[in-house]
C-alpha cells in the first residue's frame, strides 16, 4: 500500500472518529476525553510510522534514528547524524580545494574520517557535547579551529563540525 493511501485513511479515519466523539459527548451527554484520545490516535499513527520506516525520508546524506555509514560526494555540501551513530568518511572524496562541508552530529555520536594527503581546516563548535579533532585537541563547550600544515582557505578544504549534545571524533583513516 503507497504512504499517501495509507496516510488518507489515517487522516479520514481520524476525522470520523472526531466528529463521532462529539456527537457522542454532545447528544447523549457523555463525558469522553476527545483531546487525550486525539493525542492517543495520533501518537499511535506516529509510532507505526516510525517503526515501518516511512515517517522520515531517507536522505543520502543523514543517518536519523539509526546506526550507519555515509560515504562523501563531492557535491554533497552537509552530512547529519541525528539521535544515531555513524561514520561519515571523507577520506576516498576529492574536493576542490576550498570546499566547504557542513557536519553535524545531534543528540547522537559521529566519527568523521579524513585522508592525511590532504589539507583541512576544521571550525569545531560543540554544545553540550564533546568534538575532538584530528590532533587529540577538544571542544566541550564553546568553538576551537584545526588546521592541517600549511592549509589556507583557498588549498584546503573547510569543514564546519557541530556537535549538540553528543560526541564527535574526527580523525585520519
Amino acid at each position: 500500500m503507497c504512504n499517501k493511501f495509507r496516510s488518507s485513511v489515517f487522516w479520514g479515519t481520524l476525522l470520523l472518529v472526531i466528529g463521532a466523539l462529539i456527537l457522542i459527548s454532545t447528544y447523549f451527554h457523555i463525558s469522553i476525553p476527545i483531546f487525550k484520545t486525539l493525542v492517543a490516535l495520533l501518537l499511535i499513527y506516529l509510532g507505526i510510522r516510525i517503526f515501518t520506516g516511512s515517517l522520515f525520508k531517507k536522505r543520502s546524506n543523514t543517518i536519523m534514528f539509526g546506526e550507519s555509514k555515509l560515504n562523501a560526494m563531492p557535491s554533497q555540501r552537509d552530512y547529519n547524524i541525528i539521535f544515531s551513530s555513524g561514520e561519515v568518511d571523507l577520506s576516498n572524496t576529492e574536493f576542490e580545494p576550498g570546499k566547504k562541508i557542513e557536519i553535524n552530529v545531534i543528540f547522537g555520536d559521529g566519527k568523521v574520517y579524513l585522508s592525511k594527503d590532504k589539507k583541512y581546516i576544521i571550525h569545531m563548535n560543540s554544545v553540550f557535547g564533546q568534538g575532538r579533532s584530528p590532533n587529540g585537541s577538544t571542544v566541550n563547550f564553546g568553538s576551537n579551529t584545526f588546521s592541517s600544515e600549511s592549509a589556507s582557505s583557498e588549498t584546503a578544504v573547510i569543514i564546519e563540525a557541530n556537535v549538540v549534545f553528543g560526541n564527535m571524533e574526527i580523525t585520519y583513516k
